[in-house]
């Protein structure tokens, strides 16, 4: 009998697995970033505004032999005043004409609020933007306001965990994207993470974390017009989360989101697509639900991963000031030496937070579901440490409470 020989086949690495499916993800989202629009741009016709003719018509127009006539009351008499009949009102084509007086749809509540952009992924980012009336067109500045937040989970030692988390960032705004008359959002972003704990021994497990991870990444976001009937919504980050002494394939991570919209009604509006968080135990997050506003005071964004019911308090000045209580899934992943052993490996905190708090900014930031800054108290669940390599070093942890505040966010 004659012997089969032949070669072994190989099969592809997991890390050559991850890699190449990272950067599939990220074609796709440049890709939608592109296609996106240029279907946007299909279904709208592109007006461009006309300046408005110069009126001509004289403000008031004498008629002919007209006259000043005596004074009516001559306030040196010592005789009493002589009073006349009002003069005529003027007839009416003898008055300006011009554009009529506008009023404001938001005053008179006759237009509820666009549909407003909160990221699960990304709380308040950039992935969240909505765009302004007008700020599509060549007055929108290229380089907008810097960003800062940040928050504080607390711990008091022992098995507990303590984080403190400063994000900064810096906005770039693209106007008028491949001609579709919304701009393309590019963030670059900085965060930095201080851990404190958790003394896993007391628990007999070995999990330990490093004293600080980072991430440097790079937002980009594209939306369709907020007003439009059907529009969308698309978004990628691209960074490296590590600390500050391990780099590897896994430290680079690509995530992204992409979400359909339609308006139903004036008052409502449905969303739905996907988040590709690219996390150890939930690679992709379904997205989906309804912004209902009921009036221009009140917003019931019912949204999973992140659902937020707002209403207005006051204005002092220019400035609004609405509180409201949101959700959001909380945490993130990075690349980390072990102390344990030496190895480098990769690991993600993960929690739901349950935040009450207050925001402000302008009325017309609030009109298309922007703020410039907010403060907010909540409560962190469901807290857990996960680890690729060693998952028998899993770690829950307790739950605790957290305050937040941040400028632009």
């Amino acid at each position: 009998m004659a012997k089969i020989t032949g070669k072994r086949r190989s099969w592809p690495s997991r890390a050559a697995v991850r890699a190449q499916r990272r950067w599939t993800v990220a074609t796709a989202g440049w890709a939608a970033l592109i296609l996106l629009p240029a279907i946007a741009i299909a279904q709208t016709r592109m007006q461009w505004p006309s300046a408005a003719p110069l009126d001509t018509t004289p403000v008031f127009t004498p008629p002919p032999n007209a006259s000043l006539g005596p004074p009516v009351f001559d306030p040196f008499s010592t005789a009493p005043p002589q009073y006349q009949a009002p003069a005529p009102v003027l007839p009416a084509q003898q008055w300006p004409t011009g554009t009529p007086l506008q009023t404001s749809p938001l005053l008179n509540g006759t237009e509820p609020f666009p549909a407003q952009n909160q990221s699960a992924l990304f709380p308040n980012g950039v992935l969240g933007y909505q765009q302004q009336p007008g700020l599509a067109g060549p007055s929108m500045r290229f380089l907008q306001a810097p960003r800062l937040r940040h928050a504080w989970l607390h711990g008091s030692g022992g098995d507990e965990l303590q984080i403190n988390e400063t994000d900064v960032s810096l906005v770039f705004a693209w106007p008028n994207y491949l001609f579709s008359q919304q701009p393309l959002y590019v963030v670059p972003s900085f965060s930095l993470v201080l851990l404190d704990g958790p003394d896993a021994a007391s628990k007999g497990s070995l999990a330990d974390l490093p004293g600080s991870v980072y991430g440097a990444y790079l937002d980009t976001g594209w939306e369709s017009s907020p007003d439009a009937q059907v529009g969308g919504e698309i978004g990628t980050r691209v960074g490296v989360f590590s600390d500050f002494n391990t780099f590897t394939t896994d430290s680079i991570r690509i995530q992204g989101k992409g979400l359909l919209r339609l308006r139903v009604t004036p008052t409502v509006q449905l969303r739905g697509g996907v988040y590709y968080v690219d996390r150890l135990k939930i690679k992709l997050l379904p997205a989906g639900g309804l912004l209902w506003t009921p009036n221009p005071q009140t917003r019931f964004d019912i949204y999973f991963p992140q659902p937020k019911l707002a209403q207005y308090m006051t204005t002092v000045g220019n400035t609004e000031f609405w509180w409201y209580i949101a959700g959001e899934y909380g945490g993130g992943s990075w690349t980390i030496k072990r102390a344990v052993n030496g190895l480098s490996e990769q690991m993600d905190l993960n929690d739901i937070r349950l935040m009450m708090g207050i925001e402000w900014g302008a009325s017309r930031f609030f009109a298309r579901g922007r703020r410039v800054g907010f403060f907010e108290a909540g409560w962190v669940t469901d807290r857990e440490i996960l680890y690729r390599k060693r998952p028998i070093d899993n770690l829950e942890l307790d739950d605790t409470f957290m305050l937040r505040g941040g400028i632009a966010y």
